[in-house]
């Protein structure tokens, strides 16, 4: 209830109720000094009329004047019971004309002072949107993820990245306004047609004729997989040939050098889709897919510190690169828009756990090809692992106002101080876009690395007379290999109750060192045995250092 009412009091802010397409109210082209049509003021856009100023042109906005002549002017528009039924931390005036001088001044650095932070997402969207500038779309939670893909579409124009919106609905709304047809809004429901109709008519007048993109309009990004299990398998794989979806998001590509990777997957999906698969299998499979930008087409990127890959099959097990294998991109067009395609063969080792067997380490090939298209740039420094959570925990106090409890008669009482996090939903469709932005994650956990075991060193299945190890030779520095005290070229038997025979074992080792308070490690240095010993104080360090 009380997200339906924030959504309709936004509304009503923004310029009163939805109206027919026949009225004049919704006829928001503006008329240049010559008598012909062109792109509407941002106050039209919001549904508040005024259009061009006769003399400073867009940036002419006559309605606005000062942010708290514009806030009075909103809290008399309010109903004052929205303070009863809304959260306390929705402040809702200062986050309308917050949106509206950030339009007027051409300035987006204001939608950051609004107080609310869950209110700041559709600011920035409205802001992008108007003045093209995709770098000014709100970042996903995870920066690794990039921008909002709706808000990056309509942006630049580019209507193929709004195959990476999130949710069907807003997917649909994209392509509907880039188009300028309201004819693919009539699948939605009827409560997300009216809304996705009344932005077409919205955007119509400015986005029209802008339209750019080297795509067909019938044009599926795919992700094919074969996998080939090595002989003596536990059992038969659940699919050898998988179709999976993540591609159908784009890609996220550093903006520029080579020394951060292309995310073309994540383990966990950047879209929330349901009832729509490329495969029968395909909700069943994740992938964390990713690879420096190739330096010419072609290019062959050895898995290992310049590619990664892990798989997760419900069923099935989990798997990680060996670092044995290569990606092979024969196209990369650093864009937004832009097309990525190629292949890739990678050895992986995991723990199978499928019905009704015991868990076995088992060794996989998989070849893959893939075709899709770049759905953002980001700075660099985002796409490092460990900076997943972009926008921490926000903070928790300070976020009051004048819009408290008996501000003033007939305002919105209670509209004011509480937590920047959670979520929340906007007027109006993508303008309104206000969605929450889910930053609850421990402080630790920003700071963390992956601790990767396969892909931080070169393992080795050796023999030492009757025993089997795995020799550690290319250790990363400052990987979890070298934490441990192993040195390079050390033959590793046995790391607490963990007997390293394969590959495949060295997977078990994160579980270890997350449960144990001593481990001792037996291993070959040179011509002599040795053992190490991590204490609890040492293991303590690796884990405020390490995700295990």
């Amino acid at each position: 209830m009380a997200r339906s009412l924030l959504v309709m009091c936004i509304a009503l802010a923004l310029g009163g109720c939805p109206k027919k397409p026949t009225t004049s109210r919704d006829k928001i082209a503006a008329t240049s000094s010559d008598g012909g049509a062109s792109a509407p003021h941002w106050t039209d856009l919001l549904g508040l009329g005024g259009g061009r100023g006769r003399r400073g042109g867009p940036g002419a906005a006559g309605k606005f004047s000062t942010y708290g002549k514009c806030v009075d002017e909103v809290e008399r528009r309010l109903p004052p019971e929205l303070g009863v039924v809304l959260p306390n931390y929705y402040d809702v005036p200062d986050a309308i004309c917050r949106m509206r001088q950030a339009l007027a001044e051409d300035n987006p650095t204001l939608c950051k002072k609004a107080r609310t932070h869950t209110l700041r997402k559709g600011c920035e969207t409205a802001y992008a949107i108007y003045r093209e500038k995709p770098d000014s779309c709100p970042l996903s939670y995870s920066a690794r993820r990039g921008r909002e893909a709706a808000c990056v579409a309509l942006a630049t124009r580019t209507p193929v990245l709004c195959l990476g919106a999130r949710y069907e609905e807003e997917e649909v709304a994209c392509r509907a306004i880039l188009e300028g047809s309201v004819g693919d809004c009539r699948g939605l429901s009827s409560s997300k047609r009216d809304r996705c109709e009344a932005e077409v008519r919205r955007w119509k007048p400015l986005i029209k004729g802008q339209v750019k993109s080297s795509f067909p309009r019938g044009f599926e990004p795919s992700l094919e997989l074969t996998l080939t299990s090595a002989a003596g398998g536990a059992a038969p794989l659940p699919a050898s040939k998988l179709s999976v979806d993540c591609a159908a998001a784009g890609a996220v590509a550093p903006s520029r050098g080579d020394t951060e990777q292309i995310v073309l997957c994540e383990m966990y999906s950047h879209r929330y889709r349901y009832g729509r698969r490329t495969s029968p299998y395909a909700h069943r499979v994740r992938l964390d897919l990713s690879f420096r930008p190739p330096r010419q087409p072609g290019e062959a990127i050895p898995f290992g510190q310049d590619a990664r890959f892990r798989m997760r099959l419900t069923g099935g097990g989990t798997y990680e690169s060996t670092g044995q294998g290569e990606v092979k991109v024969t196209r990369f067009e650093r864009e937004r828009g832009g097309r990525i395609s190629g292949s890739f063969r990678v050895t992986v080792v995991g723990t199978s756990r499928r019905r009704g067997l015991a868990a076995e380490a088992e060794e996989l090939t998989v070849q893959g090809t893939f075709d899709t298209f770049v759905r953002d740039l980001v700075d660099p420094a985002a796409l490092r692992r460990g900076s997943r959570y972009r926008y921490g925990l926000g903070s928790r106090y300070g976020l009051g106002s004048r819009y408290g409890s008996g501000s003033r008669p007939g305002g919105p009482g209670g509209i004011g101080s509480g937590s920047g996090s959670g979520s929340g939903s906007g007027a109006g469709g993508l303008l309104g876009t206000l969605r929450g932005l889910r930053a609850g994650t421990h402080p630790a956990e920003r700071t963390r690395r992956f601790a990767a075991v396969l892909t931080a060193a070169t393992l080795t299945e050796v023999a030492v007379g009757a025993r089997k190890g795995l020799q550690v030779t290319a250790i990363v520095k400052d990987s979890l290999w070298e934490r441990m005290g192993i040195l390079e070229g050390d033959v590793v038997f046995k790391i607490g109750a963990v007997k390293l025979q394969r590959r495949a074992d060295a997977v078990r080792v994160r579980a270890e060192l997350r449960t144990r308070d001593r481990i001792v490690i037996s291993a070959r240095r040179g011509k002599r045995d040795t053992t190490l010993t991590l204490t609890r104080p040492a293991l303590q360090g690796i884990r405020d250092e390490f995700t295990l």
